[in-house]
C-alpha cells in the first residue's frame, strides 16, 4: 500500500502530523505537502540570510538558533550552498568521495561564533 493512499485513510485524514526541521534552510520539503492542513512544524535555522526567507505561517514556527547538546559557543560555518551549513565543519576528504556535482558548495565562506541553548 502506498504512502498517499495510507495518508488518505479516515484515521489519518483528521489527524495533526508533527514534523521538527533542523536546518530549516529553503523551508519545508514539498514531500510534506501531502498532509495539508494537519501538519505542524516547528524549524531550527542558525543561519540568518535563510532564517528571514522561511515562510511566516500559523502552521509553522521557526527559530533562529541551531541546536546542540552543549550550551556554549559555537562556530557556525557558512557554506556557499545554505543547506549545508552546519555546526560541523565539512570535511573536505569525505566530500571528494561523493558522487556529487558542485563540490565547492561545501565551501566555508565564512566563520561566525553562535551561543546554542542544549
Amino acid at each position: 500500500m502506498g504512502f498517499k493512499k495510507i495518508m488518505g485513510m479516515p484515521e489519518f485524514i483528521s489527524s495533526k502530523i508533527y514534523i521538527a526541521d533542523i536546518g530549516a534552510a529553503g523551508g519545508l520539503q514539498e514531500r510534506w505537502d501531502i498532509f495539508g492542513e494537519n501538519l505542524i512544524a516547528i524549524g531550527f535555522e542558525p543561519d540568518k540570510r535563510e532564517f528571514h526567507k522561511l515562510p511566516k505561517s500559523e502552521k509553522f514556527r521557526w527559530f533562529n538558533t541551531a541546536l546542540h547538546a552543549n550550551s556554549a559557543e559555537h562556530d557556525l560555518f557558512i557554506t556557499r550552498w545554505q543547506t549545508n551549513t552546519s555546526l560541523l565543519k565539512p570535511n573536505q576528504k569525505i566530500i571528494e568521495g561523493l558522487f556529487y556535482p558542485r563540490k565547492d558548495d561545501f565551501d566555508v565562506i565564512k566563520t561566525i561564533k553562535v551561543h546554542v541553548s542544549g
